[in-house]
């Protein structure tokens, strides 16, 4: 059974680095700018960025 992917999943920094072709620091200096989607804090050391949110941005800018 193929897993069904939602604009709603929540995925690591990795998952972020791998789709947009960015390095952490760089990702981290366009949130700071306001030039890219700010991650949601889960828990004290958990962040997630929303899928839906990265792949907007994608379409926007690459």
């Amino acid at each position: 059974m193929t897993p069904i992917i939602s604009d709603t999943d929540l995925i690591t920094i990795k998952e972020v680095e791998r789709s947009v072709g960015l390095k952490k620091s760089c990702i981290y200096l366009h949130i700071s700018n306001g030039k890219f989607p700010k991650q949601k804090k889960l828990g004290t050391r958990t962040v997630r960025w929303v899928r839906g949110e990265i792949e907007a941005w994608k379409k926007q800018f690459l």
